[in-house]
C-alpha cells in the first residue's frame, strides 16, 4: 500500500522552485497526477482511494476518506463515489443532478475531477514555452481532456439522465 500511496515527489514537483521553468514543472506534475488517476482507473475502490487520495489532497484540497488499510474489508457503501463527487465539486465540475444513475454519477464525477486538472493544466501550459514539446503536449492533453468531459456529459443528456 505504500508505494500506491506515496505523493511525495508530487507535491515536491508542485512546489520546486525552478524559476522561469516553474509552469513546466507544474505542467508535468499535473500529468504525472493524471497518470496516478488512468493507474487507479480499474483498480478496486480502495486501491482507488490509496492511489489518488495524496494527489486529489495536493490539487483540491480534499483529505481522502479513511478506509480500512486491509483491502479485504469491506469498504462503506458509497464512500468512493462520495469522494469522488466532492473532489469533482472542489476541481469546479460537480456532478449535475441530472446524472441519477450510479454509472452516470460515477462517470461524469472522474470526468469532472480530469477536467479540472486540465483546466489547472491549461493555466500552467500558457506559460510554457510555444516551442517547446512539451508545449505541444500540454495542448493536446488539454483537448483530449475537454472532449472526454464534453463526451460524458452529452452521453447523460442524451439518455434523459
Amino acid at each position: 500500500m505504500a508505494p500506491l500511496t506515496e505523493t511525495g515527489a508530487l507535491g515536491a514537483l508542485f512546489r520546486v522552485d525552478v524559476g522561469p521553468l516553474g509552469a513546466e514543472a507544474r505542467s508535468i506534475a499535473l500529468m504525472c497526477a493524471m497518470d496516478r488517476m488512468q493507474t487507479a482507473k480499474d483498480l478496486p475502490k480502495h486501491l482507488k482511494v490509496y492511489a489518488v487520495g495524496g494527489a486529489y489532497d495536493l490539487l483540491f484540497g480534499i483529505k481522502a476518506p479513511q478506509v480500512p488499510d486491509d483491502a479485504t474489508q469491506p469498504m462503506k457503501g458509497g464512500l468512493w463515489l462520495t469522494y469522488l463527487s466532492e473532489v469533482a465539486k472542489a476541481a469546479g465540475h460537480p456532478v449535475p443532478a441530472r446524472a441519477t444513475t450510479l454509472l452516470d454519477r460515477e462517470r461524469l464525477a472522474w470526468g469532472g475531477v480530469l477536467e479540472g486538472m486540465s483546466d489547472k493544466l491549461r493555466v500552467e501550459a500558457a506559460d510554457v514555452s510555444e516551442k517547446t514539446e512539451l508545449r505541444r503536449v500540454t495542448d493536446a492533453m488539454v483537448d483530449r481532456l475537454d472532449i472526454e468531459y464534453r463526451a460524458s456529459e452529452a452521453s447523460v443528456l442524451a439518455k434523459g439522465g
